[in-house]
């Protein structure tokens, strides 16, 4: 009887839980899907969470899977020109700043002059979690409090650089929606070769709207196990409500590959082997392959150009 009413237990949990629990939710929604990102759990020399994956040598798996996120970000545009990418979510906690934070770190190691804007006004993260003050931040510089050389702060990673929110302004969606807001971001398209911005999240706001508009690229964040599917759709067709969409489709964070796809595939996905040369060497599987990246002797994943693929 016990076991009959946990197995009824389960199946009704499932009929009712309405979240993004895998890729495949994604997909069968008629929604892109750009890839995942793995349950992250690093720690620095000093015992607290460092965020700034990218940078912690020893966490391979999560490195790799920022650096697929990078390949696939560069290449979702048949030009690959795309330099300034607008990354949010649909609801608040799904881990945008910490994706934004980490794909633009792993751009910044590819040789990319790289700089992270915080445009979550609402809840600015950005500059906690490198150690760096708010103030003065790009708002300032919007009106006028600062100068345009005083907004870039150097990070631990080499051409990454992080410019805080700044003073939260009484009007922020005002704000962002300036001509000065407009400039400010064209300018950067001079100074730096890609540009991350992190916004606020899609729902009952209207910032990431407006700053979708005036970027190349827009990516959704969503949480496994969380994110409502619904919710999903409803964000996706309001990205895709603009004049000229930017939206290129969502990244599911948090994703557990062993819970979804078994022990075995968990095992070969994650680490090609253990042991020698060949130690901590990971691969991502359950991800569509396009042909410009591939897995050097170190283990690392790298972008190639497309001329340089042999044509068989």
């Amino acid at each position: 009887m016990g076991l009959g009413l946990g197995f009824a237990y389960a199946i009704l949990r499932n009929m009712f839980d309405k979240s993004v629990k895998s890729p495949e939710d994604i997909e069968d929604a008629d929604i892109s899907f750009l890839t995942w990102i793995p349950e992250i759990a690093s720690f620095n020399t000093t015992g607290k969470f460092s965020e700034l994956i990218v940078a912690d040598e020893t966490n391979t798996i999560a490195s790799d899977a920022f650096k697929s996120l990078r390949t696939i970000i560069r290449y979702a545009k048949i030009d690959g020109n795309a330099k300034v990418i607008l990354v949010t979510s649909s609801a608040p906690s799904e881990g945008k700043s910490l994706v934004s934070l980490n794909l633009a770190g792993s751009f910044a190691q590819a040789r990319n002059k790289t700089v992270i804007i915080d445009c979550d006004l609402r809840r600015p993260r950005i500059h906690n979690m490198v150690g760096l003050t708010r103030i003065p931040g790009f708002t300032d510089y919007l009106v006028g409090k600062c100068s345009y050389e005083d907004l870039f702060k150097k990070t631990s990673i080499e051409d990454l650089f992080v410019v805080p929110a700044g003073t939260i302004p009484p009007n922020p969606t005002e704000l962002l929606d300036s001509k000065g807001m407009k400039s400010f971001l064209n300018r950067l398209r001079n100074d730096f070769n890609i540009v991350i911005l992190d916004s606020p999240p899609l729902v009952t706001l209207a910032d990431s709207i407006i700053l979708s508009r005036i970027v190349d690229e827009t990516v959704l964040v969503a949480m496994a196990n969380k994110t409502d599917l619904d919710l999903v759709k409803k964000s996706v067709e309001q990205l895709k409500k603009i004049e000229e969409p930017t939206f290129i489709g969502v990244l599911l964070n948090k994703f557990n590959l062993k819970n979804n796809y078994g022990s075995y595939y968990y095992k070969y996905a994650y680490t090609y082997s253990r042991n020698g040369n060949h130690k901590n060497k990971s691969i991502f599987a359950k991800q569509k392959s396009n042909g410009k990246t591939h897995i050097d002797e170190k283990g690392n994943s790298v972008d190639i150009k497309t001329e340089d693929i042999p044509s068989n």
